[in-house]
């Protein structure tokens, strides 16, 4: 089973708050992370009012990254698990669940 912890989607979205694209990067994405950064502090300068849109985007863009990077960690440790069960019953062919024929004690 996978030992990664999952990201928090509010803590996601308070770091992208405090620092534009960091809340990505917490969740898994850096080189995204690094455009919203570049991008929305260039935006800000040249034009606030679509600098400040951009930044909140970036806060709720987090949010959904942190759901994605969990989504996608519950798949991989969904697969582990069948591969576990598996090689289980390859290597117990008795104690298999698909056996309707268990061993008596």
């Amino acid at each position: 089973m996978s030992k990664t912890k999952r990201k928090s989607p509010i803590i996601a979205g308070i770091f992208s708050l405090l620092v534009p694209g960091l809340g990505v990067m917490y969740a898994g994405d850096a080189l995204k992370g690094f455009i919203y950064l570049v991008l929305t502090l260039g935006v800000t300068i040249i034009r606030p009012f679509w600098g400040i849109i951009l930044w909140l985007w970036n806060v709720g863009d987090s949010y959904r990254e942190a759901i994605r990077y969990n989504n996608r960690l519950e798949m991989q440790e969904g697969f582990e698990q069948k591969e576990a069960l598996k090689k289980f019953q390859r290597e117990n062919p008795f104690n298999s669940p698909d056996n309707p024929n268990p061993p008596s004690a």
